[in-house]
């Protein structure tokens, strides 16, 4: 999970069911080129599509650039966009930079906008292992609800960083671990950690990922604040897509 995209994913974080109807040509695994299309410094291929409700819905427009949308977020008014390129890709290494926009319409949330952007490195160990690590920036304005009667986020602005591990049982199944956390320098404090490890198996185009997500507060101890539904210590979490 990359920082930015996080914050979408976290803020927004509804378990839902879709429906989709796809036609294309069906990738049968991560196996080959197809490098695992989580939090590290790969993109799609030039063509390739990845369609789903939670994570975000991306296209290769060529072999190193990428173009994403989160489109529950949009549903929810909260238009965003994500456009990533691979500046390195050798054998055993990648890095990636990648900038990000969203701003709300409602209904849910009054007017409101955030930016951000962050540098990703990838080491390939094997065939089976990527460790990825990232830090970057974010802005985001205050975020109240729709009439105006709180105030849901403040207005922040500061450093995100994270790192990622990969773990690639056999081109069907894998695990993935998660960890990231910021600093915002206007309120001069640092967010709780947010992790994650999940396992994700692949159905040819299909794929389903199950697992948790778990939050540390600053002083390394597990938090349950009972004002924010997102501090409670364990969430389980589910998501599925369709990458052809």
């Amino acid at each position: 999970m990359k920082p930015f995209t996080g914050i979408w994913t976290l803020k927004i974080c509804v378990v839902a069911l879709a429906v989709v109807c796809l036609a294309g040509t069906s990738k049968a695994a991560w196996e080959g080129d197809e490098k695992p299309e989580f939090g590290n410094a790969y993109t799609l291929q030039a063509g390739e599509w990845q369609v789903g409700l939670l994570r975000p819905t991306s296209v290769g427009l060529t072999d190193r650039l990428q173009l994403s949308t989160v489109l529950l977020g949009n549903l929810l008014g909260i238009v965003n966009a994500e456009i990533e390129l691979t500046m390195l890709d050798m054998e055993n290494f990648a890095l990636s930079i990648s900038g990000a926009g969203m701003h709300s319409f409602g209904p849910v949330l009054d007017d409101f906008s955030g930016a951000g952007g962050d540098l990703t490195a990838t080491v390939a160990i094997g065939k089976q292992l990527l460790v990825s690590a990232s830090g970057g920036y974010f802005w985001i304005s205050d975020i109240r609800d729709n009439k105006q009667t709180s105030l849901v986020v403040e207005n922040a602005q500061g450093i995100t960083f994270g790192g990622e591990v990969d773990l690639l049982l056999n081109p069907h199944n894998i695990l993935v671990f998660t960890l990231g956390s910021s600093y915002d320098v206007e309120n001069k404090k640092l967010t709780p950690l947010i992790g994650g490890a999940f396992y994700a198996h692949c159905w040819g185009s299909f794929r389903l990922m199950a697992g948790f997500l778990f939050r540390v507060d600053s002083g390394w101890e597990f938090k349950n604040d009972e004002e924010d539904s997102l501090t409670t210590p364990i969430l389980p979490a589910i998501d599925f897509w369709w990458r052809w």
